[in-house]
């Protein structure tokens, strides 16, 4: 019986700690997002000044960096609340999670990923393909932060932490 209190304080502590380094993702994000000029069009890229590229490749970072994280919340939210994930694809850890309200759809949540690994591969070597992808990445950080603010809800309504 101790055991599982054990465990389930070690998950508690692994949760915050995740969630302090989302913290810091999310602010980098939004403070990114008003430094950046969009639409990002085929000309910027082209003659892209450093600062800018630089801008553009800590918005990447930070939106590879949280949505990796929130992956790692997913799995050890579950493992609080009880389930055994040992064996579900990471499908089945989304469709959980979509069922607790905390992303949008499953579909949507793959969707992100797969333009993350988009940009993450192309990123130097086709720039039309990039400049449709990091448009895209743009309009859709608010729904990777919309998910990181329904986890932290789905805490604080749960009472997780008990502080």
């Amino acid at each position: 019986m101790f055991e599982m209190f054990g465990m389930f304080d070690k998950k508690i502590k692994i949760l915050k700690k995740i969630l302090t380094e989302c913290d810091k993702h999310k602010e980098m994000l939004k403070y990114l997002l008003n430094k950046i000029e969009i639409p990002i069009t085929e000309d910027k890229i082209k003659y892209i000044d450093l600062n800018e590229k630089a801008i553009i490749d800590s918005l990447i970072f930070r939106f590879s960096k949280l949505q990796d994280r929130l992956a790692k919340i997913f799995y050890t939210l579950l493992q609080i609340l009880g389930e055994d994930t040992d064996n579900l694809t990471f499908i089945d850890i989304l469709n959980k999670m979509e069922k607790l309200n905390i992303i949008p759809s499953t579909e949507k949540y793959l969707e992100l990923r797969k333009l993350r690994n988009v940009i993450v591969h192309e990123y130097e070597l086709n720039q039309l393909l990039l400049v449709q992808e990091l448009n895209k990445l743009i309009e859709n950080v608010n729904i990777l932060l919309d998910i990181y603010e329904n986890i932290l809800k789905f805490i604080y309504q749960r009472n997780l932490f008990l502080e």
